[in-house]
């Protein structure tokens, strides 16, 4: 047995699956131990400049929202991954991850 098989079955037993699609965005956004902290966390990194951080969080942000499009919820067919939808997401996931490698580790001047 190979590791990805060892992988899909811990997944599977997880029921992460079934977790994210339960999910309830909007329960989330007017949880008030959620959006508070939030803001002020918002408002602080706008009050000392930190915009790293600001552009990590709508990274971030933006990375939650497309995973809850109805185009993520294709990329499963049975038990197999439609390679089609899923390289676009790579090549996007790529650019992400340099872009934010750049900010944390590039050298400012």
């Amino acid at each position: 047995m190979n590791v990805l098989d060892k992988l899909g079955e811990w997944i599977e037993s997880t029921t992460m699956h079934q977790q994210i699609q339960a999910f309830d965005i909007s329960g989330l956004v007017h949880n008030p131990y959620f959006i508070i902290p939030f803001v002020i966390f918002l408002l602080y990194s706008l009050w000392k400049k930190n915009w790293i951080s600001l552009f990590l969080a709508a990274v971030f942000g933006g990375i939650w929202y497309i995973l809850s499009t109805p185009y993520m919820g294709g990329f499963v067919n049975g038990m197999e991954i439609d390679q089609t939808k899923i390289l676009p997401l790579f090549f996007g996931g790529a650019v992400i991850v340099g872009i934010i490698v750049i900010i944390l580790f590039g050298r400012s001047e």
